[in-house]
């Protein structure tokens, strides 16, 4: 699984700002014959988040290949500490 993207806190709102992409990695397809597409099973299903080794929240369920990810986190009044996102397939 990839996650890449980038973030930042957003003062006025309250909240972090996280925006990038999520896709499953893929096994080359070496068939000589057909459309050579790459293959996988996976699926992003789900971008998760939390604060500091807290629990596992899911902010987004896009259930696809690849995703754009767009997200707000409301920080509720914290001024440090450890923020994870990550992006789970279910398989």
């Amino acid at each position: 699984m990839l996650l890449d993207g980038v973030g930042r806190v957003e003062p006025q709102s309250g909240s972090y700002r996280f925006v990038g992409k999520a896709k499953v990695q893929t096994l080359p397809n070496r068939n000589p014959s057909g459309l050579a597409n790459d293959i996988t099973l996976n699926k992003v299903s789900r971008i998760e988040a939390r604060f500091d080794g807290g629990t596992w929240q899911t902010i987004k369920q896009p259930n696809a290949y690849e995703t754009q990810i767009d997200v707000s986190i409301a920080l509720a009044g914290r001024t440090s500490g450890t923020l994870e996102i990550r992006a789970v397939d279910d398989a």
